[in-house]
């Protein structure tokens, strides 16, 4: 049964990670040696290094990954004080019936959300206001949060999407709005590489960054899942009397 689960976590997570290199791989050479230069990363793409974040985020982002590590392995078996931590970080906590359902109309999932404007916020707003009263005012802006049924969440998409908050929270690239729903569609059946010549360079460039935060998520719930897996089987071998190589 651990083989089948790590088996199937492990072929998830190749599917994402397939889909994104793919798009990095496609546009690699269209980019060589350009520089972005907004509020989010400097960033250098040359042929052999598509993707490079500046020292600083490379620094964070090692950072975040150990604090995420550290706090979630702490309160892996204590949910509620999980979004306790979250809450606490002034970021909206919200707790809902059947919200997968409603999220999916307007192409979000349940976890991470990051700040939404127009109508996509304008209708999740009424609805929320509905299923969890007194928490969000309707209106054409949301700000971060993180939105989930009301039931025992699958421990590795949790990691995933809190090693995400985390990195917003840290002011990492790669969490505006267009750049979340352009990085959307390039994991959807839908994409295509012609779209490539359809975007800017700031788009591609700030598609590398949520490409960037993505893959580092996916490393985390690896690490945590070998941890896991590793912990449990360790475990078992001590209830059964076998000894453990250290």
């Amino acid at each position: 049964m651990k083989q089948n689960s790590s088996f199937f976590l492990n072929g998830v997570i190749d599917f994402f990670k397939s889909k994104i290199l793919r798009f990095t791989s496609l546009d690699s050479e269209k980019t060589s040696m350009h520089k972005f230069s907004k509020k989010k990363s400097r960033t250098f793409l040359t042929a052999n290094e598509t993707l490079q974040l500046n020292t600083q985020s490379k620094s964070t982002a090692k950072e975040i990954n150990i604090e995420a590590k550290s706090l979630f392995k702490e309160l892996i078996n204590k949910p509620e004080e999980l979004f306790k931590y979250i809450e606490s970080h002034k970021t909206l906590v919200i707790r809902a019936p059947h919200v997968e359902k409603i999220l999916i109309l307007i192409g979000e999932s349940e976890g991470f959300i990051l700040p939404l404007s127009g109508f996509r916020a304008f209708f999740l707003t009424i609805i929320l206001s509905l299923l969890a009263p007194n928490k969000l005012k309707v209106g054409f802006s949301t700000p971060a949060m993180f939105v989930m049924r009301n039931k025992p969440a699958n421990v590795y998409y949790l990691a995933h999407q809190f090693h995400h908050w985390l990195s917003y929270i840290n002011d990492l690239p790669g969490y505006d709005e267009e750049t979340s729903i352009n990085f959307k569609y390039i994991l959807s059946s839908d994409y295509n590489s012609n779209n490539i010549d359809m975007m800017s360079i700031d788009d591609i460039l700030s598609l590398k960054d949520a490409i960037a935060r993505d893959l580092e998520a996916i490393q985390f719930v690896k690490d945590i899942s070998r941890e896991l897996i590793g912990q449990k089987i360790s475990s078992n071998r001590l209830k059964n009397g076998e000894s453990l190589n250290i």
